[in-house]
């Protein structure tokens, strides 16, 4: 664990734009979060399940961009994200864009 918080700490660079930033921080603090024995980042919150690569496709989606856009910025393919995409909202139990974002709202993994 601790290495995976020192690499995520280690992705934060100056050249980051303000999402991959906040992508980066959320990480780091999700990782330390985990550490600490936080509750809500803990192994009983749905999205504690997700991949590394899924829980970022989510914060993107949960960040307002399109599946396009977090393509280009992951450098993959629309097919890629789409199957991501699939995964991570089965492992949450949602079932569309509007569930997914409940679920981010409830969990306070996005702002209202």
């Amino acid at each position: 664990m601790w290495t995976q918080l020192r690499n995520a700490i280690d992705t934060i660079t100056p050249e980051l734009t303000p999402e991959e930033l906040d992508l980066a921080k959320g990480r780091a603090l999700a990782l330390v979060g985990v550490l600490e024995g936080d509750t809500s980042t803990s192994a009983d919150t749905a999205h504690a399940r997700l991949s590394p690569r899924e829980r970022e496709v989510m914060d993107m989606m949960l960040a307002g961009k399109r599946l396009k856009e977090i393509a280009a910025i992951l450098d993959i393919s629309v097919k890629t994200v789409t199957t991501h995409r699939a995964r991570l909202m089965r492992k949450l139990g949602v079932t569309d864009n509007i569930g997914l974002y409940r679920y981010g709202v409830r969990n306070g993994l996005v702002g209202v």
